[in-house]
């Protein structure tokens, strides 16, 4: 149960972390902040049978100091800070991974994704234990980013690898976000995209031969991908320790990660609204 609620934790906190609240203001450097989030979040699995995660509180943790930050599970050391340019060594969370721990479906195997019974098959009772459940481990990457600002937006360009050893794959990310500083609330839009290599796409879309069984091949190869997103943010200051917050992240997944049996549908919606106190 423990094991459980963490994990919980930390898919939230990765999906709903303060940068998803971020805006175009000033940070306190060299102090913790703790936030907590109160209201209905909800992630959508693109997994076939597998369940939504949905979460009514969570926390978040930030620190910004002169070069080490933390924000939520990600966690970095700035290079280099000038006006236009930052330069950030990064380790953060893989969601694609995440998608295997929102339920607890013990019994996830290929027989059960296809309907695959003894009574499928006549009068023939096959040995349905052979088909090995398909389980992924979360992988941590690490790499550089790369930040350019100007007064009309902000564009980001990251590479990330994993550097947990779990599929020794990588990421390349890509985006553009602009903030928005009102008089009485604020927001950020953001679009951007996530390039996944093949070796990343291979270990998280692509059935090993355990899980495969009888089957011995999927008709499915794995090959890189790219996920498209938008996101947009509200933030209304309602004290000095309370905002409501609203976000939604609209994910588009690749075709060549979408043909595979494993993913259910196209895109995925992740979304908060609610309360926010701030220590």
């Amino acid at each position: 149960m423990f094991t459980k609620i963490l994990t919980i934790l930390l898919l939230m906190i990765c999906f709903f972390s303060s940068s998803s609240f971020a805006f175009e203001q000033e940070i306190e450097s060299n102090e913790f902040n703790l936030s907590i989030y109160l209201g209905k979040g909800r992630i959508e699995t693109p997994l076939i049978d597998r369940g939504d995660l949905s979460v009514n509180i969570f926390p978040s943790i930030t620190y910004y100091g002169d070069k080490f930050f933390i924000d939520g599970t990600t966690i970095g050391y700035s290079l280099l800070e000038t006006d236009n340019l930052l330069i950030d060594v990064v380790g953060l969370l893989n969601e694609d991974g995440m998608f295997y721990h929102f339920d607890s479906n013990k019994n996830y195997t290929l027989a059960n994704i296809l309907g695959y019974n003894p009574g499928t098959v006549g009068n023939k009772f096959p040995d349905l234990s052979g088909f090995a459940t398909i389980e992924r481990d979360i992988s941590y990457l690490g790499g550089i980013s790369f930040t350019f600002m100007t007064d009309y937006f902000n564009t980001r360009v990251g590479y990330f690898h994993d550097v947990t050893n779990v599929h020794n794959g990588n990421e390349l990310h890509l985006s553009i976000s602009k903030g928005f500083n009102f008089e009485w609330f604020n927001a950020s839009i953001e679009l951007g995209q996530i390039e996944k290599s093949i070796n990343l796409v291979n270990y998280y879309y692509q059935f090993t031969e355990a899980e495969l069984h009888v089957f011995k091949r999927s008709g499915y190869t794995a090959e890189s991908g790219t996920n498209r997103y938008y996101k947009v943010n509200v933030e209304v200051p309602i004290s000095e320790s309370f905002s409501l917050v609203a976000a939604v992240k609209h994910t588009l997944i690749g075709d060549e990660i979408r043909e595979s049996i494993l993913i259910d549908k196209g895109n995925f919606i992740t979304s908060f609204i609610g309360l926010k106190y701030q220590y």
